[in-house]
């Protein structure tokens, strides 16, 4: 994978901050602060006003496309507001997927996200970048406390956090892929964005050839588990033939249409299944919360949500990090998710028990496959991991193997 923060924006001037504000119809700022912190695709502004701003902000209606208002929800903080300022990685779909994934939270879940005010996904206007405007939430990020934080304030945050996951679990959906908005602001199926995803900046330095975003990176949105698992081999399959640094590769293609053909013969049971929506970035740093109640205030960054089908499911790897890169943070990691499972075991059996189908077969070979082969397709042609990018097809085999292809 990339590494996204070589890619985020300057330092901007103060001047285009409150220009961009002056068109967005906002007064001009007391203080405009740019905030240290760790975010690996936007750099952040926290913007201050004289007076109250809920009033202004209240919204036109909520159109399509690139650019828009949000809906009429009171900032909880009338005089102030976060600006992020997003890098050119994924130009729009980001953007939009995050923008429209909010939506859907806030107006149907009791998850606390920060309200959109304003974005656009375009790159037209004052400030040259794509940008979401949000309200300022209250406390403070859990990474930052995390090891002051008592036993009991721990266990509060992941009985909350298994919550939010209880609510999401319950509200299926029909495809697989991101969010988007239609006319109004109507989340609806979107194409997949993953942080995975060949990133716009580093394209002409790894890849001949005018290709792109769209064309590197799987699409969507699928109706189905299979379609989505199609998706994205497809997509391997293509770039494989593509890149010279993957004609090694090239051999295993016909296992890999060998499979497709195996989804297709399966499908009617694969795709029995539940579709889910998933923040896949649910760590520590990524959660505001009152350092006091350990109540959370806001669960932040849905740019990579996407709705996966039950046995693709998962909150991700750095679910309950503290966001600390040490060794022992992978020790408090797995204590935490030890407090998660006897939690869940207590009060949401459910929820446990979904976590552990991706570990069953069929779908544990079909997950081998789409990790391992896409791990070979994304390092081979930065020139990186060599070597294991040879023993990870060896797995994807073994894989495919388990599943009589």
């Amino acid at each position: 994978m990339a590494d996204p923060t070589l890619y985020l924006p300057a330092v901007l001037e103060e001047s285009s901050i409150t220009q961009l504000l002056s068109g967005l119809g906002l007064p001009e700022p007391t203080t405009i602060q740019l905030l240290n912190t760790t975010a690996a695709y936007h750099i952040i502004y926290n913007i201050k006003f004289a007076e109250d701003i809920d009033e202004i902000l209240q919204p036109n209606a909520l159109g399509a496309g690139d650019s828009a208002a949000s809906f009429a929800w009171k900032v909880r903080n009338p005089r102030s507001l976060v600006l992020r300022i997003s890098g050119k990685h994924l130009p729009r779909i980001k953007t939009l997927n995050e923008v429209a994934t909010m939506v859907w939270v806030r107006a149907y879940t009791k998850i606390p996200i920060p309200a959109v005010v304003r974005f656009d996904a375009t790159e037209n206007n004052a400030i040259g970048h794509e940008f979401t405007l949000l309200e300022k939430v209250d406390g403070v990020s859990v990474d930052s406390i995390y090891d002051d934080l008592e036993d009991w304030k721990k266990e509060s945050l992941v009985r909350q956090l298994a919550g939010y996951l209880m609510e999401l679990r319950c509200r299926e959906w029909d495809h697989c892929g991101g969010l988007q908005l239609k006319q109004r602001g109507v989340p609806v199926p979107g194409r997949v964005v993953a942080e995975t995803f060949w990133q716009g900046p580093e394209l002409a330095r790894y890849w001949p050839g005018n290709e792109s975003v769209d064309s590197l990176n799987v699409g969507g949105p699928y109706t189905s588990y299979t379609a989505y698992v199609r998706g994205h081999i497809d997509q391997y399959i293509r770039n494989i033939e593509k890149h010279d640094s993957l004609e090694w590769m090239r051999d295993l293609i016909p296992r890999l249409y060998a499979f497709l053909i195996y989804l297709d013969q399966h499908a009617a049971t694969l795709n029995d299944t539940r579709y889910i929506l998933t923040q896949r970035d649910l760590h520590f740093g990524n959660i505001m919360c009152d350092p006091e109640t350990a109540t959370i205030q806001a669960v932040l960054d849905w740019e990579f949500s996407e709705v996966l089908p039950l046995p693709l499911w998962s909150p991700g790897s750095g679910f309950l990090w503290n966001a600390k890169q040490t060794p022992e943070s992978m020790t408090e990691q797995s204590t935490m998710y030890g407090v998660f499972t006897k939690l869940c075991k207590a009060h949401w059996p459910d929820l446990l028990s979904d976590f552990e189908v991706k570990k069953e077969m069929p779908h544990k070979a079909i997950s081998t496959i789409l990790n391992f082969v896409r791990a070979v397709v994304e390092v081979c042609p930065r020139g990186q991991k060599a070597d294991a990018a040879r023993d990870w097809r060896k797995t994807a085999e073994m894989a495919l193997t388990e599943l009589g292809v």
